[in-house]
């Protein structure tokens, strides 16, 4: 796989198979003239032609799939998982202790931890479209959203075949979230 930058921003994925995703931004206005908003992707196809998908309003593509990308993925080595017992689970609780954490922390209005404005307005107009658990937690909640990604993995020539999400994890600890 190719990935090229400009300006710190991806434009381009290039995949084995010779697949190109073509990334557009454009400025969100809170840095004028800073592109800071993935606006379209474009991707080839064969016969030469493109298609392309504009995101006018960031909630675009979740109101389509029904899914939210994940904020964090965690990768440990196979080898260090097996030979520390427990490692993965610890890893685990303390990234959902610290979402719970920052979440809580958001919704504090006596002291606000962002600078931003109407604060507990946007968690609100959040949680009324993508509900309270719109970073779930655990392989559980997560397992149609996986299984999809890998789906679009396998269709995009990214991997060459389709896999459990399960298949992703070795610790027995980590299959029961």
């Amino acid at each position: 796989m190719q990935l090229t930058y400009q300006t710190n921003l991806l434009r381009t994925l290039t995949a084995p198979s010779g697949l190109v995703l073509t990334y557009g931004y454009n400025s969100s206005g809170v840095t004028p003239g800073k592109l800071d908003r993935l606006v379209s992707v474009t991707y080839s196809t064969t016969p030469v032609s493109s298609q392309s998908y504009v995101y006018e309003n960031a909630g675009f593509p979740f109101s389509m799939t029904g899914i939210f990308p994940p904020m964090h993925v965690i990768a440990v080595k196979r080898k260090l998982a097996e030979a520390n017992p427990g490692l993965m689970k610890a890893i685990f609780d303390a990234f959902a202790q610290g979402q719970k954490v920052a979440r809580d922390r958001l919704f504090d209005s006596a002291a606000l931890c962002t600078m931003l404005p109407w604060q507990l307005e946007s968690l609100i107009f959040t949680e009324q479209r993508l509900g309270h658990d719109y970073w779930p937690v655990g392989l559980a909640k997560n397992h149609a959203m996986l299984k999809v990604i890998v789906r679009y993995m396998v269709e995009d020539g990214l991997i060459a075949t389709e896999f459990a999400p399960e298949e992703l994890f070795s610790d027995d600890d980590i299959l029961k979230t």
